[in-house]
Protein backbone atom coordinates (compact mmCIF):
# COMPACT_ATOMS: atom_id res chain seq x y z
CA UNK A 1 0.00 0.00 0.00
CA UNK A 2 1.38 3.46 -0.80
CA UNK A 3 0.91 6.64 1.00
CA UNK A 4 -1.42 8.30 -1.00
CA UNK A 5 -3.64 5.14 -1.37
CA UNK A 6 -3.71 4.85 2.92
CA UNK A 7 -4.71 8.67 2.59
CA UNK A 8 -7.30 8.17 -0.58
CA UNK A 9 -8.68 5.21 1.46
CA UNK A 10 -8.78 6.91 5.20
CA UNK A 11 -9.89 10.58 4.03
CA UNK A 12 -13.30 8.89 3.34
CA UNK A 13 -13.50 6.54 6.19
CA UNK A 14 -16.70 7.33 8.86
CA UNK A 15 -15.85 4.71 11.40
CA UNK A 16 -15.42 5.74 15.12
CA UNK A 17 -11.76 5.36 16.22
CA UNK A 18 -12.66 2.62 18.27
CA UNK A 19 -13.40 0.23 15.42
CA UNK A 20 -11.34 2.22 13.00
CA UNK A 21 -7.85 1.24 15.24
CA UNK A 22 -7.00 -2.01 14.63
CA UNK A 23 -7.26 -1.61 10.78
CA UNK A 24 -5.38 1.90 10.38
CA UNK A 25 -2.64 0.28 12.13
CA UNK A 26 -2.36 -2.51 10.21
CA UNK A 27 -2.46 -0.33 7.11
CA UNK A 28 0.36 2.15 8.60
CA UNK A 29 2.31 -1.35 8.39
CA UNK A 30 1.80 -1.79 5.07
CA UNK A 31 2.51 1.99 4.18
CA UNK A 32 6.17 1.03 5.87
CA UNK A 33 6.26 -2.31 4.46
CA UNK A 34 6.72 -3.49 8.28
CA UNK A 35 5.35 -7.18 8.46
CA UNK A 36 1.58 -6.56 10.10
CA UNK A 37 2.01 -8.11 13.76
CA UNK A 38 -0.78 -10.50 15.07
CA UNK A 39 -0.92 -8.43 18.06
CA UNK A 40 -2.99 -5.34 16.59
CA UNK A 41 -5.30 -7.99 16.13
CA UNK A 42 -5.28 -10.06 18.70
CA UNK A 43 -5.51 -6.75 21.02
CA UNK A 44 -9.01 -5.57 18.92
CA UNK A 45 -10.65 -9.59 19.47
CA UNK A 46 -9.45 -9.47 23.18
CA UNK A 47 -11.33 -6.06 23.69
CA UNK A 48 -14.60 -7.12 21.34
CA UNK A 49 -14.44 -10.48 23.24
CA UNK A 50 -14.54 -8.51 26.53
CA UNK A 51 -17.42 -5.78 25.40
CA UNK A 52 -19.15 -8.11 23.42
CA UNK A 53 -19.24 -11.52 24.72
CA UNK A 54 -20.22 -13.99 22.28
CA UNK A 55 -22.78 -15.92 24.62
CA UNK A 56 -24.50 -12.24 25.36
CA UNK A 57 -24.81 -11.73 21.89
CA UNK A 58 -26.01 -12.38 18.47
CA UNK A 59 -25.83 -11.10 14.74
CA UNK A 60 -28.25 -9.41 12.84
CA UNK A 61 -27.97 -8.24 9.31
CA UNK A 62 -29.78 -4.77 8.83
CA UNK A 63 -30.49 -4.29 5.07
CA UNK A 64 -31.32 -0.95 3.26
CA UNK A 65 -30.63 0.50 -0.17
CA UNK A 66 -27.08 2.06 -0.62
CA UNK A 67 -25.15 3.67 -4.10
CA UNK A 68 -21.84 1.75 -5.22
CA UNK A 69 -19.17 4.56 -4.35
CA UNK A 70 -21.15 5.81 -1.49
CA UNK A 71 -20.56 6.07 2.22
CA UNK A 72 -21.46 2.27 2.73
CA UNK A 73 -20.22 1.11 -0.30
CA UNK A 74 -17.69 -1.48 1.68
CA UNK A 75 -21.27 -3.26 2.30
CA UNK A 76 -22.60 -3.45 -1.16
CA UNK A 77 -21.68 -6.40 -3.33
CA UNK A 78 -21.81 -4.52 -6.49
CA UNK A 79 -22.22 -7.17 -8.86
CA UNK A 80 -25.38 -7.55 -7.93
CA UNK A 81 -26.11 -3.91 -7.51
CA UNK A 82 -29.24 -2.51 -10.35
CA UNK A 83 -28.09 0.98 -12.43
CA UNK A 84 -30.95 2.98 -11.68
CA UNK A 85 -31.02 6.14 -13.86
CA UNK A 86 -26.76 6.41 -14.44
CA UNK A 87 -26.47 5.38 -10.16
CA UNK A 88 -25.83 1.89 -9.37
CA UNK A 89 -28.06 1.03 -6.19
CA UNK A 90 -27.35 -2.05 -4.29
CA UNK A 91 -28.00 -3.85 -0.75
CA UNK A 92 -26.20 -2.45 1.63
CA UNK A 93 -26.09 -5.40 4.37
CA UNK A 94 -24.65 -4.42 7.90
CA UNK A 95 -24.18 -6.69 10.62
CA UNK A 96 -24.80 -5.57 14.03
CA UNK A 97 -24.56 -7.32 17.37
CA UNK A 98 -27.37 -7.57 19.29
CA UNK A 99 -28.08 -8.47 23.26
CA UNK A 100 -29.70 -12.19 23.39
CA UNK A 101 -32.13 -11.03 25.70
CA UNK A 102 -32.87 -8.55 28.44
CA UNK A 103 -30.76 -10.07 31.05
CA UNK A 104 -27.79 -9.71 28.55
CA UNK A 105 -28.60 -5.84 27.41
CA UNK A 106 -28.31 -5.16 31.27
CA UNK A 107 -25.14 -6.52 31.81
CA UNK A 108 -23.63 -5.31 28.46
CA UNK A 109 -24.78 -1.84 29.30
CA UNK A 110 -22.25 -2.16 32.37
CA UNK A 111 -19.19 -2.98 29.50
CA UNK A 112 -17.78 -0.21 28.05
CA UNK A 113 -13.87 0.94 27.14
CA UNK A 114 -13.49 3.13 30.18
CA UNK A 115 -14.19 0.85 32.39
CA UNK A 116 -12.10 -2.09 30.52
CA UNK A 117 -8.97 0.27 30.55
CA UNK A 118 -9.62 1.33 34.03
CA UNK A 119 -9.68 -2.24 35.20
CA UNK A 120 -6.54 -3.12 33.18
CA UNK A 121 -6.78 -6.78 33.52
CA UNK A 122 -3.42 -8.38 32.97
CA UNK A 123 -4.59 -9.99 29.39
CA UNK A 124 -4.93 -6.22 28.49
CA UNK A 125 -1.79 -4.95 29.73
CA UNK A 126 0.28 -7.86 27.76
CA UNK A 127 -1.64 -7.31 24.40
CA UNK A 128 -0.69 -3.48 24.41
CA UNK A 129 2.74 -4.53 25.76
CA UNK A 130 2.97 -6.67 22.84
CA UNK A 131 1.37 -4.00 20.25
CA UNK A 132 3.76 -1.48 21.83
CA UNK A 133 7.07 -3.13 20.71
CA UNK A 134 5.68 -3.94 17.23
CA UNK A 135 5.00 -0.66 16.75
CA UNK A 136 8.59 0.45 18.05
CA UNK A 137 10.23 -2.29 15.62
CA UNK A 138 8.07 -1.02 12.98
CA UNK A 139 10.03 2.50 13.37
CA UNK A 140 12.90 1.07 14.59
CA UNK A 141 13.24 2.11 17.96
CA UNK A 142 14.00 -0.06 21.44
CA UNK A 143 10.82 -0.87 22.90
CA UNK A 144 11.37 0.11 26.05
CA UNK A 145 11.50 3.95 25.20
CA UNK A 146 10.00 6.15 27.67
CA UNK A 147 6.45 8.49 26.48
CA UNK A 148 9.00 11.53 26.51
CA UNK A 149 11.47 9.73 24.15
CA UNK A 150 8.63 8.50 21.76
CA UNK A 151 6.97 12.40 21.51
CA UNK A 152 10.43 13.80 21.02
CA UNK A 153 11.22 11.31 17.88
CA UNK A 154 7.88 11.84 16.61
CA UNK A 155 8.31 15.09 16.86
CA UNK A 156 11.80 15.03 15.40
CA UNK A 157 10.06 12.45 12.67
CA UNK A 158 7.43 14.81 11.66
CA UNK A 159 9.56 18.53 11.56
CA UNK A 160 11.81 16.02 9.09
CA UNK A 161 8.79 15.49 6.99
CA UNK A 162 7.42 18.79 7.04
CA UNK A 163 11.36 19.88 5.64
CA UNK A 164 11.87 21.89 9.01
Amino acid sequence: MTISESIAKWRKVELKERSAAPEHFLDLCRVLDHPTPAAAKELNELRERWLNPPEWTHTETLEFPGTVGGPRDRYIDPASAEDRGGVKVGAVRYPRLVPRDAACAARLKDRNLTKLYNGRPAWLADCHAKRDAAVAAAYGWPADLTDDAILERLLALNLERAGG
